[in-house]
């Protein structure tokens, strides 16, 4: 680590303070769902939108930044996106209605789009292969453990203050995120004259947003679902197509013909799907709806977990550095089969204690197996690497309806009838 100057560490912090910040707000607003809901008379379907809808903007921006970054100084568009989360906090803070807070939080959503893949290109670009690993680790750590530490935050906030405190308290560190980034960001490529690849993000915007509105409870009969699944899929291979005629893509789809990085890249989706609907969303919002939980007590379930990331992410990172890929996600997936069987089987008794303490266990098999596999590609193509793996990593978490649908499906079976009816109404309407 000696190898990397004090300079890029800085760079580094200051870029992931900001995504951290991002994710943060996300899964903190969602232990105020029921207050916002009350306040604005809408229904939780209805504000939900703030996650997914920000989540979604994240995404699309994402795909954008394997282009950007070669077009546009690394610095400048750092300072786009803490100047867009700002104004994100100045409308979340004056907000007369729903309609202006989800605007609020698409913008901020678009500033941890441009951000959090910035931290990689940091890192892929200033920092020696050896030290790669651990450096990519810490890098996750802004990805992994702010969903889960947000419902902790949102839940203390709103106890002693109200949700717009949220804003505010985030609100300096938005800006001593700026200092670091602004003085220390260095360029160590040189920006190209290219041409944006407009069509293909109108392709790729179609189809994640498609996608998700297909496999959403809208209130549209089923076949009005398959049709905008097949819709989406259409632009999918619309844009497989265009990638086969056009030099300069928004990215390069042909990373997946690299057999370890989608390996990788599928275990780096699932993980990051259960990780943001159980930290962020079931656990919080189960403890307050089925066991009556406060939010603050709700948010509090999920810490330690959080926590004991902080440790075991780098560590993880240091391990595969050493000793390769394979050791940390048997172990881990491993501990989260364990950790799930457990879960199910002890449904019709589970407590705030309970919950808790099983959560533990989640987050040590979660760290183990939490790695992107940037590292295996082309030095070429990483770039068009890292904004796959960060925009799908955002798409995983803006999927809550069909998250709410798995929890449908699986409580029909599994769970006890009263824990069940206490949950299916106020969660799944």
């Amino acid at each position: 680590m000696s190898k990397v100057s004090s300079k890029v560490k800085l760079a580094i912090l200051g870029t992931g303070i900001l995504s951290f910040c991002g994710s943060l707000m996300i899964t903190a607003l969602n232990v105020a769902f029921p207050t916002l809901m009350n306040q604005f008379h809408i229904s939780l379907s209805t504000v939900q939108w703030l996650t997914s809808a920000t989540m979604l903007a994240s995404c699309i921006t994402m795909f954008t930044t394997a282009m950007l970054y070669k077009k546009i100084r690394l610095k400048t568009i750092f300072e786009i996106a803490v100047s867009l989360f700002i104004i994100n906090i100045i409308l979340a803070l004056g907000t007369p209605n729903f309609g202006i807070l989800l605007l609020a939080r698409i913008i901020g959503g678009i500033s941890t789009g441009l951000c959090t893949p910035l931290i990689f290109t940091l890192i892929i670009q200033n920092v020696p292969t050896e030290f790669s690993g651990r450096y990519m680790s810490l890098g996750s750590l802004a990805v992994a453990v702010a969903p889960t530490i947000g419902p902790t935050f949102g839940g203390l906030v709103i106890n002693y203050f109200n949700w717009k405190w949220i804003f505010l308290f985030i609100l300096p560190f938005a800006i001593l995120s700026l200092i670091l980034g602004a003085i220390n960001i260095p360029q160590a490529e040189k920006t190209q004259t290219i041409t944006f690849d407009w069509s293909g993000l109108g392709m790729v915007a179609a189809f994640v947003t498609l996608f998700l509105l297909g496999i959403s409870k809208l209130n549209i009969p089923v076949i009005g679902n398959i049709i905008l699944l097949v819709l989406s899929l259409t632009f999918l291979l619309l844009y497989i197509c265009h990638s086969k005629k056009v030099t300069k893509l928004l990215f390069n789809i042909h990373v997946f013909k690299n057999k370890l990085f989608t390996l990788f890249f599928a275990t780096y989706f699932l993980l990051q799907l259960t990780n943001i609907s159980l930290g962020g969303f079931v656990v919080p919002n189960m403890a307050q709806l089925a066991m009556h939980a406060t939010a603050m007590v709700a948010g509090l379930i999920v810490l330690p977990g959080s926590l004991l990331r902080l440790v075991f992410i780098p560590l993880s990172g240091r391990i595969l550095d050493e000793q390769g890929p394979v050791k940390p996600m048997i172990i881990g997936f491993t501990v989260n089969v364990i950790f799930f069987i457990a879960l199910v089987t002890a449904v019709p008794k589970l407590t705030p204690i309970w919950v808790m303490v099983a959560y533990l266990f989640y987050n040590v098999g979660f760290s183990l197996t939490f790695s992107l596999g940037i590292n295996s590609l082309p030095k070429e193509v990483q770039s068009d690497g890292n904004a796959i793996f960060n925009a799908f990593q955002q798409y995983s978490g803006g999927n809550w309806d069909n998250n709410r649908f798995i929890f449908n499906e699986f409580g029909k079976k599994r769970l006890s009838r009263n824990v069940w009816n206490a949950v299916r109404k106020p969660l799944l309407p």
